[in-house]
């Protein structure tokens, strides 16, 4: 919030919580309304990354993840979403969805 003026930091904050896609950083997040979420994603042919934030009731994580080398990018996907759940149970920002 404080690398920009705060008009901008707020901007930059809505515009990223348009995302859409939820396979990649979202993919086990709960669908609470106390999490707030916003990435972009990116990909390329052999690349699949996401970069984010998570702002939970126990804090924020920014969090980024970037995969090459994956057979297909539905691939990279699913091991971005395992990252991600990874680090918010570790940090404790947000306790992931775990889904068999």
């Amino acid at each position: 919030g404080t690398v920009a003026s705060a008009t901008s930091c707020d901007a930059m904050t809505r515009l990223m919580e348009q995302q859409q896609n939820r396979r990649r950083l979202a993919r086990f997040l709960p669908s609470d309304r106390e999490v707030r979420f916003g990435s972009k994603t990116g990909s390329n042919a052999g690349v699949t990354n996401d970069v984010g934030f998570v702002i939970g009731p126990n804090g924020r994580l920014i969090i980024a993840v970037y995969t090459e080398g994956f057979a297909d990018s539905v691939s990279g996907e699913a091991a971005i979403g395992e990252v991600a759940r990874a680090a918010f149970a570790d940090s404790g920002v947000v306790s992931p969805v775990y889904t068999s």
